[in-house]
C-alpha cells in the first residue's frame, strides 16, 4: 500500500508549514487509530513521509503545493502589483511542487474521462494487476493506474 496525497494550500507552502503538518499529523492520526506511524519531514522532497511497518504495511507520501505555485504570469494575464507578494524565505522547491500540481490535474482529467465508463475502470484495474505481478509490462505502470 503506497500512497500519494497532494495537499492544496491557499498559499506558497514553506517549510515552517511542512514541519507544523508533520508535528501535527501523528495527534490526528493517533486519535484515529491505536496502531503507531512513524511521520518524518523530506524538506527536500517538500514532503511528509507516513510509514507503518505492522501489517498491512503503509507507506504513505504527502506532498503539500498550492496554485500559486505557478509562475506569476500566464499568457496575457499579468497579476496586479496587489496580488504579487515577496516569496517567503523558507519556500519550498518549486519544481517538486509544480510536478505535484501536474499529478493532481492528471488525477483530475483521468477521474472526469473514465468515471462514467465501468468497464473501462475494470480492464485498467486487471492491467494495473497484470503490471505488478508480471515484470514485463512493469514499464507500463504509471500515473493512469494510480487514480483507480
Amino acid at each position: 500500500m503506497d500512497l500519494e496525497l497532494v495537499l492544496m494550500c491557499r498559499d506558497k507552502p514553506t517549510q515552517t508549514l511542512l514541519h507544523t503538518v508533520c508535528d501535527n499529523l501523528p495527534l490526528q492520526i493517533q486519535s484515529l487509530t491505536d496502531e503507531q506511524h512513524e511521520v518524518y519531514c523530506r524538506i527536500t522532497d517538500a514532503t511528509i513521509r507516513v510509514h507503518k511497518s505492522r501489517d498491512p504495511h503503509l507507506n504513505l507520501k504527502i506532498t503539500l503545493t498550492s496554485a500559486r505555485m505557478r509562475d506569476q504570469q500566464s499568457g496575457d494575464e499579468v497579476l496586479s502589483a496587489a496580488e504579487t507578494t515577496e516569496d517567503p524565505p523558507d519556500l519550498l522547491d518549486q519544481h517538486r511542487c509544480l510536478v505535484a500540481l501536474a499529478k493532481l490535474r492528471h488525477a483530475k482529467w483521468f477521474q472526469a474521462r473514465v468515471t462514467g465508463l465501468q468497464s473501462c475502470l475494470i480492464v485498467l484495474r486487471v492491467l494495473r494487476d497484470v503490471c505488478n505481478r508480471v515484470v514485463a509490462w512493469e514499464p507500463l505502470k504509471g500515473w493512469v493506474g494510480s487514480g483507480l
